[in-house]
């Protein structure tokens, strides 16, 4: 994932050999997220951060953060070609959810196929500042349903780093 302070680009390669090789990598996703981007009210930063996951039918799942939306917000797309194609990237929280920051998204797939993202999420706090953990489940990566886990939400500002500055994680 080529990242300056101007664009970044999700790419993609595959393997056919168990990782002996690898094709060329092609960018998939494009991301609309300087690097880096400091949510309002925040201290911290969040980077592009995307992770894939592989359903056992074998479709492609991957979230990633980005301001497209005119906030930070945890997008997802898939894909059923091994890669070649993937749908429009869609906010997991849905379209209709608000302008406060959610972003580190994490994503994995069930026996079953459903697909399980959790992010956090500042939707619950009216003042878009503390923090709660949101989880969205999927069958078929485009409608979640999303389920706040965290109760009541947390103070992020409150962990420090060894460098003394308030530090949410990597």
């Amino acid at each position: 994932v080529p990242v300056d302070f101007r664009r970044t680009t999700i790419q993609l390669a595959t393997s056919g050999d168990d990782g002996t090789t690898f094709t060329v990598p092609r960018s998939v996703q494009f991301p609309t997220m300087p690097f880096p981007y400091y949510p309002p009210n925040s201290q911290f930063y969040v980077a592009p951060d995307q992770h894939m996951v592989v359903t056992p039918t074998g479709q492609l799942f991957l979230v990633w953060n980005e301001v497209s939306t005119g906030h930070v917000e945890v997008m997802v797309s898939h894909s059923a070609d091994q890669g070649l194609t993937w749908s429009p990237p869609l906010p997991v929280a849905g379209p209709d959810e608000g302008d406060h920051a959610r972003f580190h998204g994490a994503i994995v797939a069930d026996a079953d196929g459903g697909i399980h993202v959790t992010y956090f999420d500042r939707g619950y706090n009216v003042a878009d500042k503390l923090l709660d953990l949101t989880w969205a489940y999927s069958t078929d990566g485009e409608n979640f349903t999303n389920r706040r886990t965290t109760a009541p939400s947390f103070a992020w500002y409150l962990g420090h780093h060894q460098s003394v500055c308030p530090f949410l994680g990597d």
